[in-house]
């Protein structure tokens, strides 16, 4: 037992080798065993009577996402080809795949939907949204519009506008309609520049003007747009509050034209069927440079600077979500201020978790407190470090919480190492008291001296020594007064 307690000090342990946030978020098991669902549109944001709930499905899929994401939306009127625009341009589906379309006066995407899969030929990971078309003969209100441009806006970097025809006063005024509730939250948002607003793309189908100017000099789509939106009336407020939203709410945009797809009305109404063979090659081409273009335009989405993975982006859908169903104004800053909290917490409990375990390793090789607690102290300040770079936000709330736990753990391991020395010198000290009962003062001091743990033992037992020496060797003098009285007999 006295060997035992002759522990040297071991190798100091390494307690972060993993980038920071310790682990990756662990993804929740697939719902039926492991194989992975199969690729397609899901639910991402449906209507549960007047209120906007996020699915459990995409949240599943959004989870297991852990880097930042494009977030491409698409919004238009209803029977406008949105999906068909979506499955062609962007993901290069086969005929009849992606999302839903029909050519039926009822509107097929209800809420907003998202593509789970891979995009093909993105850049970078690619989220694809696709909105409930606006003004759908079935649609509850003005305000539903609303609410589903916003919320699409609010959670997309590039965001595409699809109509048909021409960018008229008809066009214009059915993007202002649904831009209200999205520049309120401009406004709401601009003190603190949270609203970063996504790259825009105007889509115009069947487009068959000629791009020029009166002058005759040729036009090209962007300049098409740019001239839509000067302010023609001066007498129309209306018409020049609409144009002056559209230009403030996307500094960042692009105009694309497309032609009629095809000549042939049966094949119109069930376009998404046939084969890229059966389009014009004017629409071909043209959808080919649209995708081209959207690509190259690819950014993730940013809130307070922080690009946003697939959960973060779950807590911020459901935080707008819950702003608009309480009928308020969406604040971006607050809502992602909540969503940074939820996150922070996640990596504090992991740092947390892996300075546990590694302290756990100190905890069983350290030789006396002051060893434990001088490793732990570098330890300490390494998991702050790495919090520090893997937390979102600011805020200092969290580093100081977690600063208090990782003290509370050091204390509580430093307790526990001091009674199993306790306990093992206490174990020593008997075993040499014991073998010392008849020997000289000078024999149980060296065997005192020999214990290399002395000087670091917890103080209980250090004073112990002194206490058990001097009973031992009180012991000794005893035997050798009485042994001398014996022989002097």
């Amino acid at each position: 037992m006295a060997e035992a307690a002759k522990k040297r000090h071991a190798e100091p342990v390494c307690f972060f080798e993993d980038e920071p946030g310790v682990k990756q978020r662990s993804k929740k098991k697939r719902r039926g065993g492991g194989k992975p669902p199969p690729a397609g549109p899901i639910p991402f944001v449906v209507f549960e009577g007047d209120n906007c709930v996020l699915s459990e499905e995409a949240a599943d899929y959004l989870e297991g996402l852990d880097r930042p994401l494009a977030v491409v939306g698409v919004a238009g009127l209803y029977r406008t080809g949105k999906s068909f625009l979506l499955n062609r341009a962007l993901l290069g589906t086969a005929p009849g795949s992606g999302f839903q379309t029909s050519a039926s006066v009822d509107s097929c995407t209800k809420g907003i939907w998202l593509y789970r899969g891979d995009v093909p030929g993105a850049p970078m990971p690619t989220l694809i949204l696709d909105t409930e078309g606006l003004g759908a003969v079935d649609t509850k209100s003005a305000a539903h519009d609303s609410r589903v441009f916003a919320l699409a806006l609010l959670l997309s970097s590039s965001f595409v506008y699809n109509s048909v025809g021409s960018i008229d006063e008809t066009a214009l005024g059915s993007l202002g309609l649904v831009l209200k509730l999205a520049e309120r939250i401009r406004k709401h948002e601009d003190k603190g520049g949270a609203f970063v607003a996504p790259h825009f793309t105007w889509v115009v189908r069947d487009f068959s003007l000629k791009l020029e100017a009166r002058d005759g000099r040729e036009y090209s789509a962007c300049e098409y747009l740019e001239s839509a939106l000067e302010r023609s009336d001066a007498h129309d407020e209306g018409k020049a509050r609409t144009r002056a939203t559209i230009r403030d709410l996307f500094p960042r945009r692009h105009c694309a034209t497309l032609v009629r797809p095809c000549d042939s009305e049966e094949v119109l109404h069930d376009l998404d069927a046939h084969p890229a063979e059966a389009l014009r090659p004017d629409f071909a081409s043209g959808l080919s440079a649209l995708r081209e273009k959207l690509f190259s335009t690819l950014a993730p989405l940013k809130v307070g600077g922080e690009g946003v993975t697939g959960p973060l982006l779950v807590g911020l859908a459901r935080a707008y979500a819950a702003a608009i169903n309480r009928g308020a104004v969406p604040h971006i800053a607050d809502s992602w201020k909540l969503v940074c909290d939820g996150e922070n917490r996640r990596v504090a409990e992991e740092v947390r978790e892996s300075f546990r375990e590694k302290l756990s390793q100190a905890e069983r090789a350290a030789a006396s407190t002051t060893a434990l607690q001088s490793e732990a102290a570098s330890a300490v300040a390494e998991a702050l470090a790495w919090f520090a770079k893997a937390r979102l936000g600011d805020e200092e709330d969290g580093s100081a919480i977690l600063a208090r736990g990782l003290s509370e753990d050091v204390e509580a391991a430093a307790q526990r190492v001091e009674a199993r020395l306790a306990v093992l010198h206490a174990d020593a000290l008997r075993e040499i008291e014991r073998d010392s009962i008849g020997a000289t003062l000078a024999e149980v001091r060296e065997r005192y001296d020999a214990l290399e743990w002395r000087s670091s033992a917890p103080s209980a037992v250090y004073s112990s020594i002194w206490v058990a020496m001097d009973r031992v060797v009180t012991k000794a003098e005893r035997a050798a007064e009485k042994a001398e009285a014996t022989i002097a007999s």
